[in-house]
């Protein structure tokens, strides 16, 4: 919250504010517990997941191996549904949302693989038709 309130405090009143979040719906439809990959350079990936629904953190062990060579890598992602996003919005100060699913404009869908918010603040069509009024 505080840095969607900031970024409506610093915004232009006829600004527009973009964000772009991994989409929950999409993610959990294709959630593994456990998946693996080798890279173009044979090191070989191995991930164990752990998603909690409460909280909509999943947490990611990543393990790698390149012959002798082995790395871990642990980390945790909240993924938020749109539905929460537009009340954050809200809350910040954002009004007049647009909803895309993917950076080529398609609609948001269950299935998109991002959720983009294209958002104005509250106020910002007042402000611009009185400066449009002023020229």
């Amino acid at each position: 919250m505080a840095a969607l309130g900031e970024a409506r405090r610093v915004l232009r009143p006829a600004g527009v504010f973009l964000l772009e979040s991994m989409h929950r719906d999409e993610v959990i439809a294709a959630y593994a517990e456990r998946d693996r990959w080798s890279l173009p350079d044979g090191t070989e990936v191995r991930v164990q997941r752990r998603f909690d629904p409460v909280t909509g953190v999943s947490h990611e062990t990543l393990r790698w191996r390149r012959g002798e060579a082995s790395g871990r890598k642990v980390h945790a992602l909240r993924l938020r549904t749109a539905t929460e996003i537009a009340a954050l919005l809200a809350a910040a100060g954002f009004r007049d949302v647009r909803w895309y699913g993917g950076w080529d404009g398609r609609p948001l869908r269950h299935d998109s693989p991002h959720v983009i918010a294209v958002a104005r603040p509250s106020g910002a069509g007042l402000a611009s038709r009185r400066i449009a009024r002023e020229r």
